[in-house]
């Protein structure tokens, strides 16, 4: 699955679910995630909040490498509350 793609093509509960399921638990799968997410551009990052959420509700273990850049990422100046 492309993230970006995906997160390109709607802002919908469906495209948060299918991306969630995607990412299930694998590590794998949810790295380029947080990528899209940290890198941007600014809609994508916005959209790709949602179902970064989720997957880090029902998957905690795959958010906690990435907490620090994640963190990190909110001193960043003008960043969206969405992204926040």
């Amino acid at each position: 699955m492309n993230i970006v793609q995906e997160v390109h093509r709607e802002h919908s509960k469906a495209m948060c679910d299918r991306v969630v399921r995607y990412a299930g638990d694998n590590p794998r799968h949810f790295e380029p995630f947080v990528a899209v997410f940290l890198k941007g551009p600014y809609r994508v990052t916005q959209r790709a909040g949602w179902p970064l959420s989720y997957c880090a509700r029902h998957h905690p273990n795959l958010i906690k490498p990435h907490l620090k850049r994640i963190i990190k990422n909110l001193e960043t100046p003008g960043l969206h509350d969405s992204v926040k």
